[in-house]
């Protein structure tokens, strides 16, 4: 069997492994900051998080804001009474813990 040769083809470079790409290391650091070096990185890290906070202090959600109310709210009369009676008033004007007929709403004295 007869292997074909290429004439100019380079078969030391087809049988030896491909070099590890190596990145220069400028492509890793960061450009140096004009600010940096006066207001120093706490400074900056200041700046960042008032910036930060003031974004979030100025976004404002609320949910059904818009939507009008069906009815507005009944307000709510609570009557407390220190005082029992057996016989229940006829026409109530409120609701109480118990019955109190006889407390300003009857003609009984």
């Amino acid at each position: 069997m007869r292997t074909h040769v290429v004439p100019g083809a380079n078969l030391g470079a087809l049988t030896q492994r491909p070099h590890r790409f190596e990145a220069p290391v400028a492509l890793f650091q960061s450009p140096p900051l004009p600010l940096l070096p006066r207001i120093g990185l706490f400074g900056l890290a200041v700046i960042a998080s008032l910036s930060f906070h003031l974004i979030v202090l100025a976004v404002n959600f609320n949910a059904g804001a818009n939507k009008p109310r069906a009815t507005a709210p009944q307000p709510l009369e609570v009557v407390l009474v220190n005082a029992r009676t057996v016989q229940a008033p006829s026409k109530a004007d409120v609701r109480a813990q118990v019955n109190l007929d006889g407390g300003g709403n009857t003609d009984e004295a």
